[in-house]
């Protein structure tokens, strides 16, 4: 259903800030791009993690997810993976503290509360709405 995702270990590394035993000259070519690198790199991950979320695999999602939030602790997309994931996974408790986890990392780094689509899943949570209310529907590829 879902090929795997495979990213280059030499991007990984390069977003993860392993600068593989590059010389100072090189660093100068490599830095500016490396925020660009970074920045996919993640939205690499975090793409895998939804799409480990809709394939059912929650605990990859899980991981996905928690790779995100090392390099980046406000991303809030990878907070609703973790929300939905563990909902899933019958974890409502894990859910309800990635929540919390989110509204406090937002809190103190901007001062603000979760975006209203992080707001809805914390609520199915605590509902206890159907999982297929926070799981993203696989929709197949037709050939043309």
């Amino acid at each position: 259903m879902l090929g795997e995702l495979r990213v280059s270990s030499g991007a990984v590394e390069l977003g993860a800030g392993d600068l593989g035993g590059r010389k100072p000259k090189q660093l100068l070519e490599v830095c500016p791009l490396r925020g660009l690198y970074t920045e996919r790199w993640l939205g690499l991950l975090l793409d895998a993690a939804d799409d480990c979320l809709a394939a059912g695999r929650m605990a990859e999602a899980v991981g996905n997810a928690e790779s995100v939030l090392r390099v980046q602790p406000a991303r809030e997309g990878a907070y609703r993976v973790l929300v939905a994931a563990h909902y899933a996974a019958r974890e409502q408790d894990l859910a309800l503290r990635a929540y919390e986890r989110c509204r406090r990392v937002l809190d103190a780094e901007f001062g603000v509360r979760p975006l209203a689509e992080t707001e809805r899943a914390f609520l199915a949570v605590l509902r206890r709405e159907p999982v297929d209310s926070l799981v993203p529907r696989v929709h197949p590829v037709v050939p043309a």
